[in-house]
């Protein structure tokens, strides 16, 4: 592993340290921007880099605000009070631009999990460097369902501040209340059926933490512009967008709900969408017992 990092400026001047992870190949294929999901970080997705820069991508990942090994573990899941959303999008792009310009092939791929895949889609309607766009466990909510949970947003801000930290709207905010029909060996278990990941994730002090009511708020707000068809339509058509995720995957609404989101773009006109459903699968797809498979179509979708 030939790791570095860079350091890129926000647009408020916040520091994002971009990890790069180079391809041994001379001439790489392209470069993946990774951008990870809500309460974990970047190093968890080390495996992931490894087998891109064994298949000849130069792999980029950074922190999100609030989250990593290199924040103070009393500011994890913390954000600005204000416009968090709007810089949580912002160092997304001046990363895209980092690696845009510095990209040493022909590819530039955009892969987002979870809530990184939802900054990814927010991203893609103001920027147009990824020629491809990996979407895996994106949620997706109902406009009723959003319409909900920023409302509660606002109140737990309005009466405990909005640097408040909230369980409950931690678990508001969580898709799996009724995942125990599935399975209830641990309160984390739609994460994953490989139970040593499971068990990494529970004893991981960085990942699995509740934030405040103030970035929940900015969680939804991208949520909602995510999926909203006068929002998307600000993406350009031509784009190659693969929307993956798990049957068994309850943040994505078991499938279905990523599924009513790739129907939007197909009848938008997103000709090079897709979607792939993987049976039985939970949330964290690179981590589960067919992420071997999953890998694989990824490198198929993107080369």
């Amino acid at each position: 592993m030939n790791k570095s990092t860079v350091t890129i400026l926000g647009e408020d001047k916040n520091e994002i340290i971009l990890k790069v992870f180079p391809a041994s190949a001379e001439k790489p294929i392209g470069s993946v921007v990774l951008i990870h999901g809500l309460a974990e970080h970047s190093e968890r997705y080390q495996h992931f880099t490894d087998f891109l820069n064994e298949n000849g991508f130069d792999a980029y990942i950074y922190d999100l605000r609030g989250h990593g090994r290199d924040t103070k573990f009393e500011l994890l899941g913390s954000i600005r009070e204000k416009n968090g959303h709007r810089f949580l999008v912002s160092d997304a792009v001046s990363v895209l631009n980092y690696v845009h310009d510095n990209n040493r092939g022909r590819k530039l791929v955009l892969f987002g999990h979870d809530f990184g895949s939802v900054i990814g889609q927010n991203v893609i309607q103001v920027c147009e460097h990824p020629d491809v766009c990996v979407f895996c466990g994106t949620p997706y909510m109902s406009s009723v369902k959003s319409s909900y949970v920023s409302f509660m947003c606002g109140l737990v801000g309005t009466f405990k501040g909005k640097s408040h930290y909230s369980p409950y709207l931690s678990r508001l905010m969580n898709y799996h209340k009724s995942f125990s029909d599935i399975s209830n060996r641990t309160a984390y278990d739609w994460l994953s059926r490989d139970n040593a990941v499971v068990g990494s994730y529970i004893n991981d002090a960085y990942a699995g933490f509740v934030c405040t009511a103030a970035y929940y708020s900015d969680v939804i707000r991208l949520i909602r512009n995510a999926c909203s068809p006068s929002a998307i339509k600000h993406i350009r058509r031509d784009m190659r967008i693969i929307f993956m995720s798990g049957s068994h995957d309850p943040i994505s609404g078991y499938g279905q709900g990523v599924t009513t989101l790739f129907n939007i773009y197909q009848k938008l006109g997103f000709t090079e969408s897709d979607c792939i459903i993987y049976d039985e699968a939970r949330h964290e797809l690179l981590n589960e017992i067919c992420k071997e498979d999953v890998m694989n179509d990824i490198l198929s979708s993107v080369v």
